[in-house]
């Protein structure tokens, strides 16, 4: 018996891409929670609260669920999701290097998997504290299973799978019973299973749904409570023309797909460019002839979907694409396959080259190919290329403080300002700068001497950061469009979001009040003409004041802030 059979080399295959997942992720992962969703929910982990946005609707049960249980190898929130994302990095490549396998071979399947491996979007979600990464996970495991059953036609297991994995799906991003709903009713249509066959997979995706359903009713506060909560959500209305918005508003977010998209799955356009640069003929001939089939039909279901979803409904992050990538990326693989056997018969076709090996010639040309796409994607990914700045990212974030009240002061350039949007989702500096924020503010923090209980903090660009990592003090995050208070926490993780008022009463024993504002906010004059206010150093547009006065009373539009 050879030591590397067919069984061996798959698994030898596994164990590769696993580590490489692990070399690639591990060492560069962030380092504090990415955003404020992840504060959510760091908090929803011990406290679930649909109507205090910890987790928000409709819930995220699994991803949830799953934290909790690396909370028992660590008691770092950010460690638990970064964990999380990895592990899901890990299964997600390990499913697309098996579709691959399935729908045209081997060869395939690997390239599918270093292509996936690398492209900057997935790498970077898989680096951070968010829920997205389930989206790429669930999405690779529906191509799977779906182009496995294709293959096979009769598979009560991988039947039984496919539904258990959507029903999962949905536990972790309630909208994938939407998005995946297609694809699968396509596959029952192809394959055609027994009966038997059906109702088993069925049973099986409504008790694991009663399943994860339950939890989620029961952290809910009951099922009452979560349809009052799905009763009072409306985002989804928030944008589209179908909706009532204004068409303006719906192109703003169609433009938004259309970028994130774009530089989403760049790789796999540089490779059609290629492609059709040399061999334009066999390229339009190539993907007219796999539209035919059914396989191919199938993975562009899966990824049609949700995108025609974001397009005409709703869009708001790009992580929300890792469920289009997937398959973005295996039809790029099949066309880096077809392109390195063009290249192949090119070369074979002149007569000093008839007697040189066919297969050699092809792997030779994806070796090229494929290591050309992955550098691209490695460089994209760490090199601080020009729109990657600091100073940007920083200024960006704490725009926040504006709400819809004024545009940025800062000298960027149209230029500079779409480079870093496509940067700030697909590059380590977009991570990087949000922990140097965090850093920036912890270690003036500490550096100022600050007793958290003794300090209130006002806070209009920080938001659900103060929220979480400065919980022995009273934060009172202010919303400054309206200058409304929304969410406040009292000491030792004692958290609310519930509105306070028009009045904030500052104890007078209160040895710090810090306030987080924008120097250049268009309400600033009027502020400073109530209060004494003493700049704390911070790096540029990380603007904290510490108000010095032991007694002030400070109106501010519609509320009163007293000490």
């Amino acid at each position: 018996m050879p030591l590397l059979n067919q069984k061996n080399t798959k698994w030898l295959t596994a164990i590769g891409l696993t580590i490489a997942v692990l070399a690639t992720r591990i060492p560069f992962v962030s380092e504090m929670l990415f955003e404020f969703d992840s504060v959510n929910f760091a908090v929803a982990t011990f406290r679930f609260s649909l109507e205090q946005v910890t987790p928000h609707f409709p819930g995220y049960i699994l991803h949830i669920l799953l934290a909790r249980f690396f909370l028992f190898f660590t008691t770092d929130h950010n460690s638990v999701f970064i964990l999380l994302s990895v592990f899901l990095s890990i299964g997600s490549v390990l499913f697309m290097w098996r579709a691959g396998a399935w729908l045209r071979g081997e060869r395939l399947g690997v390239i599918t998997a270093l292509l996936w491996l690398t492209t900057p979007m997935f790498w970077f979600y898989g680096e951070v504290a968010t829920a997205y990464i389930h989206e790429a996970f669930f999405a690779s495991a529906i191509l799977y299973f779906g182009i496995k059953l294709l293959r096979k036609k009769k598979d009560d297991y991988t039947l039984v799978l496919l539904l258990i994995f959507y029903s999962l799906s949905i536990a972790a991003r309630q909208s994938s019973v939407i998005f995946f709903a297609p694809a699968i009713f396509y596959l029952v249509l192809k394959t055609r299973q027994s009966l038997r066959s059906y109702s088993i997979a069925f049973i099986s995706f409504l008790v694991v749904t009663a399943v994860w359903g339950g939890l989620l009713f029961h952290e809910s506060g009951g099922w009452h409570q979560y349809l009052a909560a799905f009763g009072r959500e409306n985002v989804y209305q928030s944008q589209s023309i179908l909706f009532g918005n204004s068409v303006r508003e719906h192109l703003a977010i169609i433009g938004k797909v259309f970028m994130y998209s774009f530089i989403g799955s760049l790789s796999v356009t540089l490779v059609s460019i290629i492609s059709i640069g040399f061999f334009p003929s066999q390229t339009f001939r190539f993907i007219k002839d796999q539209t035919r089939k059914s396989s191919f039909r199938f993975v562009l279901l899966v990824g049609l979907t949700p995108f025609l979803f974001y397009v005409l409904f709703y869009f708001m992050k790009a992580g929300y694409l890792l469920n289009v990538l997937p398959s973005v990326i295996l039809c790029g693989a099949c066309l880096l396959d077809m392109l390195a056997i063009w290249f192949a018969e090119r070369k074979k076709s002149l007569i000093e080259n008839r007697l040189l090996l066919t297969r050699k010639l092809i792997t030779r040309n994806i070796t090229i190919l494929l290591c050309g796409v992955m550098v691209f994607n490695t460089i994209w990914f760490f090199v601080p290329l020009p729109g990657k700045r600091f100073e940007i990212f920083a200024e960006k974030f704490t725009l926040q403080s504006f709400k819809f009240e004024l545009r940025s002061n800062q000298d960027i350039t149209l230029a500079d300002d779409i480079i870093n949007r496509l940067f700030a989702y697909t590059s380590r500096q977009g991570f990087d700068a949000m922990d140097s924020i965090h850093h920036s503010v912890a270690s003036m923090l500490q550096h100022e001497g600050t007793d958290p209980e003794a300090t209130v903090i006002l806070d209009t660009w920080y938001q659900r950061f103060n929220y979480y990592y400065n919980p022995k003090a009273i934060v009172y995050n202010i919303q400054s469009g309206e200058a409304d208070t929304v969410w406040y926490k009292s000491r030792q993780h004692e958290y609310t979001n519930e509105v306070v008022g028009s009045v904030i009463e500052i104890p007078p024993e209160t040895k710090n009040v810090l306030f987080f504002i924008r120097h250049d906010h268009p309400d600033m004059k009027s502020i400073e003409g109530q209060v004494t206010l003493e700049r704390i150093p911070m790096p540029e547009y990380l603007d904290v004041y510490r108000i010095t006065d032991d007694h002030f009373i400070l109106r501010w539009k519609n509320i009163r802030i007293v000490k």
